[in-house]
């Protein structure tokens, strides 16, 4: 809301069609928000209810015409529990080494297209 009680319009960007990163012989594309745009945690706490997902500093949701494979899924993490295999591969993987650090995003179409 801006100071005067009237909703404030996050920009919003479309990328152009281009082969779907997650089903062959289909299209994706991206619509996201201006990531320099102010944002209050409500306007957050909304797009995340409307299907948008997070990528650093990055909101963005699939918005692929006639497909809707993609769905959004919110774990409440305080109520997880993970299943016997979840457990079993956490022991397998327990040699594993993880290292964080910061990696610039050199533009808005290295994160978007980046397969995962």
């Amino acid at each position: 809301m801006t100071p005067d009680g009237k909703a404030r319009r996050l920009p919003l960007y479309l990328t152009p069609d281009r082969p779907c990163a997650y089903l062959p012989g289909r299209e994706e594309r991206v619509l996201f928000v201006d990531p320099h745009a102010p944002m209050s945690g409500p306007a957050y706490e909304s797009l995340l209810a409307r299907g948008y997902r997070r990528a650093g500093r990055f909101i963005y949701r699939p918005a692929c015409g006639q497909c809707q494979a993609c769905v959004p899924v919110r774990l409440a993490v305080h109520h997880f529990t993970p299943s016997r295999s979840q457990r079993r591969s956490s022991i397998r993987s327990a040699p594993v080494v993880l290292t964080v650090s910061i990696a610039p995003i050199v533009s808005i179409s290295a994160l978007v297209w980046l397969p995962t």
